[in-house]
């Protein structure tokens, strides 16, 4: 079959590809190289700096084997001492194709003639969330397409995307239909709600998503996005910090849109929570006008509400009235939202914070993150195994679930841990169920720690669930008897996952079963 035959490219890119052949003329020895392969390339833009960024589309055979679904990305630049800067551009760049076409965001070739320029790649890509490769520049066709595939297969599968800690979005988010579906309804009603669950089971990551889903949808539409966790939990600025935070976050989306910001941006350095009701009063009313909604999303509220001992020894009166500002705001306006997430729902569930009525208090809707079921957490441990060049057959993704119970840090350190233990040296690797058993244990010892810490971190929230559930563990009672005792608490561990409800009985739940075998007591 003549080689002709597998091209991608029409009359108008290929008088972008002359263009490009004359800025650098390797980029022609490339393209033969990569038909080799029966792939091609598909599109191609020159940017004032001179470097070219370039698409191609992988053949069948090569796409499924490294789980590429979208074209590639080639950056081409004359630069013979590479710099951060032409890497970090990857992401902008691929944002500005997408109308033309769409691109994977975890890979992209780059073709230099810095000689250190594989060394810098490879450790640029540990910094960021994409792997960057060096476009082979040595050899006729045949060999240079042979050094593409040793490349990707060295690189890809060297590094392990399983032990991720940062929160993820778009292509990297799976799951979670149900309650993203539900949290989208709620925003449209007007309704405020709170995301909780222990450490590590992807909260930030679900508010993100939902967030990206709504800001994308209709570009009357603006999400506001605050992490709390910098907030000065003992100080006595909490309140001042707060307002200050809340002002530049709404000030950075609004000047975006043209909205109305007099108001917040004359608020001083030492605004009261009710001057910054007052000013954002003001630009939701100019939102109201231009048919734009608003959501607000505060992530770690912890950091803002404090833990079971602060609330119940502290004094700490500008809590509730944050929260009381918040009511109001979105009472006053039809076109404004919160959405909150964190370990703790005393924000929802507790009648009082600090001494003083919690406005939030059986007004706010309370969800708590359960793990995944097993076609999504499937779902994501195969796709990003694709992306590695790692096949995972139908018996250990069982066995995966088995031990993970679908909640995510269990599931994920858990395939990191058998992927760690695979010869790097493999050609497309397929694991079965014998492999996750071999790393059980070594996962087990490697996880004990943290999920020590997942528990400190929920006793310091919820004292009682806690001590209620250490007694479980240590068998000191009955569940029966701890329901009939304490039912509020006991249904707050079934939604927390650390006791699961069955037909005909409660039984502890994965993350209680290794807190149990891993001897976690004696935490109080």
């Amino acid at each position: 079959m003549a080689r002709d035959e597998y091209s991608l490219t029409n009359k108008t890119v290929l008088r972008e590809l002359t263009r490009l052949y004359a800025d650098y003329p390797r980029a022609e020895r490339h393209r033969e190289a990569i038909r080799v392969l029966r792939s091609d390339f598909t599109f191609a833009r020159r940017y004032q700096d001179g470097t070219w960024a370039v698409t191609m589309r992988f053949g069948p055979d090569i796409a499924a084997m490294f789980g590429i679904t979208r074209d590639v990305m080639i950056i081409y630049t004359q630069a013979t001492d590479l710099q951060p800067r032409t890497v970090a551009s990857f992401p902008k760049r691929v944002r500005d194709l997408a109308t033309h076409r769409m691109c994977e965001d975890h890979l992209v070739f780059v073709s230099t003639r810095d000689p250190f320029g594989r060394a810098k790649l490879e450790r640029w890509s540990q910094e960021n969330p994409f792997v960057a490769l060096p476009l082979p520049d040595q050899g006729d066709a045949p060999r240079l397409a042979q050094q593409l595939l040793v490349e990707m297969k060295r690189s890809l599968a060297s590094r392990n995307l399983y032990d991720e800690t940062l929160p993820v979005t778009g292509r990297d988010f799976f799951g979670r239909r149900r309650i993203l579906t539900q949290l989208q309804e709620e925003i449209r009603q007007g309704n405020v709600c709170g995301v909780f669950g222990l450490r590590k089971t992807g909260k930030t990551s679900l508010i993100k998503e939902l967030g990206a889903r709504f800001a994308t949808s209709e570009s009357s539409r603006i999400f506001v996005f605050r992490d709390l966790e910098t907030l000065p939990m003992d100080s006595p600025r909490l309140g001042i910090e707060f307002v200050q935070d809340l002002r530049d976050s709404f000030l950075k989306e609004f000047r975006r849109r043209n909205v109305r910001t007099a108001e917040l941006t004359d608020l001083s350095g030492q605004a009261s929570v009710g001057q910054l009701r007052r000013a954002l009063q003001a630009s939701l009313a100019d939102c109201s006008k231009r048919g734009i909604q608003v959501v607000l999303a505060l992530d770690e509220i912890e950091y803002l509400v404090g833990d079971s001992k602060m609330l119940e020894a502290a004094s700490r009166p500008e809590v509730p009235e944050i929260l009381g500002a918040i009511r109001s705001l979105v009472q006053e306006n039809s076109n404004f939202n919160v959405l909150m997430s964190g370990i703790t729902s005393a924000v929802t569930h507790r009648g009082a914070l600090y001494g003083v009525e919690n406005p939030l208090f059986s007004w706010a809707k309370t969800y708590y993150l359960q793990p995944m079921l097993r076609p999504e957490i499937s779902s994501l441990t195969t796709e990003v195994g694709n992306r590695m060049g790692i096949r995972w057959d139908e018996a250990a993704l069982t066995s995966l679930f088995a031990h993970s119970g679908g909640q995510v840090f269990l599931h994920r350190t858990l395939a990191a841990a058998v992927v760690a233990q695979v010869d790097s040296e493999r050609v497309q690797p397929r694991l079965t169920s014998d492999e996750v058993d071999g790393a059980v244990q070594t996962w087990k010892t490697n996880t004990s720690e943290r999920l020590r810490q997942m528990f400190e971190s929920f006793w310091r929230h919820y004292p009682v669930e806690a001590d209620l559930l250490q007694t479980l563990i240590d068998g000191d009672m009955d569940i029966s008897e701890v329901q009939n005792a304490f039912p509020d608490e006991t249904r707050r561990l079934i939604e927390l996952d650390l006791l699961v409800e069955g037909s005909d009985r409660i039984s502890l739940g994965t993350v209680s079963r290794r807190l149990r075998d891993d001897r976690v007591v004696g935490i109080a």
